[in-house]
Formats: C-alpha cells, structure tokens, sequence
C-alpha cells in the first residue's frame, strides 16, 4: 500500500515537473517570439496611423509604439530601445550608421529583396553577408509639368536639362514664375539642390559630396554641435568646387532669367501648391507625396517627370526618401512584419500612403507610384536626400541659407 502511495507522489511529483518545464519552455518561446515594442523614428505624421495599421494586421495581437526624437541620434537612444523588435525609420546618416555598426541589430535576409530591382538591392547597405536594413517605399523628388501650360509652347521633348529650360523660357508670357521650388523649407530645399547637383554632374559626384558632408556633420555631433565643421566645409566648397559652385549658379541664372520668380523665395510647400492648384506655374519641384496634395480637379492638368540631367545618360540616380525597417529582434514575428510589409502589403501601403512601392512586380495604385518605381528600377538607383546627410534642423538651416541664390 505505501509503495503504491509513493508511486503515485512520484508520478505527482513528474507530472508538476514535466508542468512546470512545459510553461516555462512556452514562456521563454513566447517571449523570444514576441514583438510587444515597435519603435518610429522620423517617420512623417500622415503615415504613422497606416503603418501602425499594416503591423497590427500582420502581428494580430496588442503591441504598442514609441516615437524616438528624430533630433537625437539613434546611438544616444539605446535605452529607449532595448525592448524594441522593429525600428521603422526613413534613412539618414544616423540610421545607417546605427544599423551597419551597432551590434544590437541583426541582419536581415537578403530573400526579402528576390522580388527588388537590381538597382535598389545593390544600394542596401550590407551587414555579416545579409542586410543592415530593408527598404520597404520610396518618395522620390519629381518636377510636376502643368500641362495646359506645356502644350502652349513649341511642345519639345524634355529629354536633357536644356529641354527642360527651353519650355520653361516659353512659359514666361504665360506665367509669373514657369519655374517654383519651396525655398523657404530647409529640407526640401537641400534634397532638390543635392537633385540638381547631380543633373549638372553625375551622382559619383553626389555621393561623394553626401559622404563628405556626413563626415563633418558627424564631427559636429561629437562634438555636441560646438564646432562648424559642416558650415566651413560648405564655405569652401562655395569656393573652390566647380560643381557646387555651378549649381549654384545655374539657380542665380534661372533668376537673373525670370524663370523662378524672387517672390518665391519664401515659398513653403504649401504655397507651392497653391501656385500648382491655381495654374500659375509650369513646373514644380516637389517629391512624390506633395504631388499628391494638388487638388483632386487639378492634378489630372499635370504630368509628372524626373529632373533631366544636362546629358543624355543612362548613368542616373534619383534623390529618394527612403523608408525602412531596422530589426533589433530576430523571431518568427519580426520576420512575419518585414515578410509582409516587403510583400503582400506593398500594395495596400502604396494606396494608403501615396508612395511608391520597392518590389518590381507589385501593383500601383496610379501611374506616379507606377512611375516613381520604374524610374529607380531604369536607373543605377535611389540617392540619399542631401538633407540625410545633416539631420539635424539647425545645421541643415545654416546650409541651406548658405546654398539659397
């Protein structure tokens, strides 16, 4: 009798064992496999609510979002993301640095860009033979062509930047300024003088005028914004680099032509806009999703083209902002999310936000997001916003007042 009471305690006893193992193997997988914590760093306000509305969709279970400040380096903001899976950014000089070097992040499988362009794989950063991020939409800067306007001129094809300032000159009588840019946002500014940079050069130009404004911002940062190593640098490139300074004079020379008029100078994005849904230019500078806040009635007068270079070459990029995903934990759950925004969600996504999709066979809501994909697939790939190269507001101010005709 006692041998069998002892049987059934030690069967007892097992059983809580092989219990008690079997919760706490499901409670360390469960949280090895969470993705509670979702973080978003410089993403703009109109596409925080259809992001975080794709995440739910593909986690389908709670989760919540932190905002980082997009003004302070991701490196001074370990702290904040510690309990973090996924960090969804638009790229700069911060986030790649962060992502390529911090050894919190992993990498990602290069199987979610099968289905990318040649040219927009080879412009992600790679990280121990995979990615360091992954590229999931684009917002590419265009100059949107009013229609009416164009068809009364002499209608050439726009197919080199003198093309392009041909029509432009034909405009005059037609408008009181053929040419507007929004000069008086820093940002925008910066990205479409790094764009035109390029059409007056060629992106290897670019990239290394990127690379060097990088360095000196970085030298300003650890220095905690005390020195001007980014301002002099832009000082004496003024000076002394042929590029830069033709640039800077082709903007002097559209003045001096009346094809931008000097009232724009303190044109923000919205009286851009204005000027677009009035009918009162022939071109407008502007990225991707400020096309898409012309007027409904109106949009359909305008076409949207990318910035001709000076020569005919196939050799272009195109200045891109790019968003992406950072992961910093590596689970069935955070690969589901990267799977499913890479994917199955890039048409939803471009239909919700007005951006342009990064897989090559995913179907666009329009013909710009159609556009926009094609042109960064034709081309040898996006380029970082100048303005990336400078995240912070205020130094990207003082550059930009430096480069303003």
């Amino acid at each position: 009798m006692k041998n069998k009471k002892n049987i059934k305690r030690i069967c007892f006893s097992l059983f809580i064992i092989v219990l008690f193992s079997v919760l706490t193997y499901l409670v360390i997988y469960t949280s090895k496999n969470s993705c509670k914590k979702i973080a978003f760093y410089n993403i703009p306000e109109e596409h925080k609510n259809t992001f975080t509305k794709y995440i739910e969709k593909s986690l389908n279970e709670s989760f919540s979002i932190i905002e980082l400040d997009s003004s302070i380096p991701l490196s001074l903001q370990e702290d904040q993301l510690k309990k973090v899976s996924l960090l969804f950014c638009i790229t700069d000089s911060n986030t790649k640095q962060f992502a390529t070097s911090n050894k919190n992040v992993f990498p990602i499988s290069q199987n979610y860009t099968t289905e990318m362009p040649i040219s927009i794989k080879s412009s992600i950063p790679e990280k121990s033979n995979n990615l360091a991020y992954i590229p999931f939409l684009y917002d590419m800067y265009q100059i949107d062509v009013n229609y009416d306007m164009y068809k009364q001129t002499s209608k050439p094809n726009i197919n080199t930047w003198n093309d392009f300032i041909n029509v432009a000159s034909e405009e005059i009588i037609y408008s009181p300024s053929p040419i507007i840019i929004p000069f008086y946002e820093d940002k925008e500014f910066l990205n479409i003088f790094g764009q035109l940079f390029e059409v007056f050069s060629n992106y290897q130009k670019y990239e290394e005028l990127h690379n060097a404004l990088s360095e000196a911002y970085q030298k300003d940062m650890a220095n905690n914004y005390t020195s001007t190593y980014c301002i002099d640098f832009m000082k004496s490139l003024l000076e002394s680099n042929y590029e830069i300074i033709n640039t800077y004079n082709q903007l002097k020379k559209m003045f001096a032509n009346k094809l931008i008029s000097s009232n724009t100078l303190k044109f923000s994005i919205n009286d851009t806009l204005f000027y677009c849904n009035n009918q009162l230019t022939g071109f407008s500078m502007l990225k991707l999703t400020d096309h898409r806040k012309i007027d409904k009635d109106v949009i359909g007068h305008y076409k949207s083209i990318y910035f001709p270079s000076l020569f005919i070459t196939d050799e272009r990029k195109f200045v891109s902002n790019e968003y992406a995903i950072i992961m910093l934990k590596n689970n069935f759950k955070t690969n589901k999310i990267i799977s499913d925004f890479t994917n199955q969600f890039q048409y939803d996504l471009c239909v919700s936000t007005g951006l342009a999709p990064v897989q090559k066979n995913s179907k666009t809501p329009d013909r710009q997001a159609d556009d926009v994909r094609y042109w960064l697939a034709a081309s040898s790939g996006p380029l970082l916003p100048l303005s990336a190269a400078i995240p912070d507001s205020k130094t990207q101010e003082k550059i930009a007042n430096l480069l303003r005709p």
